[in-house]
């Protein structure tokens, strides 16, 4: 019987070993991880983007949850552990016709936790 559910079950084994009557999986168990993202080109970064942006030797740390920095986070934890950081992309820059100073920094990844569904929660340095 399983421990809470209130009935109990009787299955057969043949000489065999095969288990009669076919069981289902009451349980269902986690997916398995996503496959390994596709490696980027030698030399090159992801870009992570989000205001207000961080200063270089600043510690921070992410949950990263959106599909394009899910695959972000694989491919950098999977080659040299670093990325890109800026506080917003290029076509946010502009105000006015007059180009507004952006800084990037490249992050160190320290330490990164992988969910199942390929959610990662980073800790690094920029």
């Amino acid at each position: 019987a399983k421990d809470g559910y209130g009935w109990s079950e009787m299955f057969f084994l043949d000489e065999q070993g095969n288990e009669y009557p076919l069981r289902p999986d009451y349980y269902p168990t986690a997916r398995p991880p996503p496959p390994p993202a596709p490696p980027l080109a030698t030399g090159t970064h992801g870009i992570f983007y989000m205001y207000p942006g961080v200063a270089p030797g600043e510690e921070l740390s992410l949950h990263l949850y959106e599909p394009r920095y899910r695959l972000l986070i694989a491919r950098a934890w999977a080659a040299d552990k670093t990325f890109v950081y800026c506080a917003a992309p290029p076509s946010l820059m502009e105000a006015e016709d007059e180009y507004v100073e952006n800084e990037c920094v490249v992050v160190r990844v320290e330490r990164a936790l992988f969910a199942p569904d390929g959610t990662a929660d980073i800790s690094g340095v920029a």
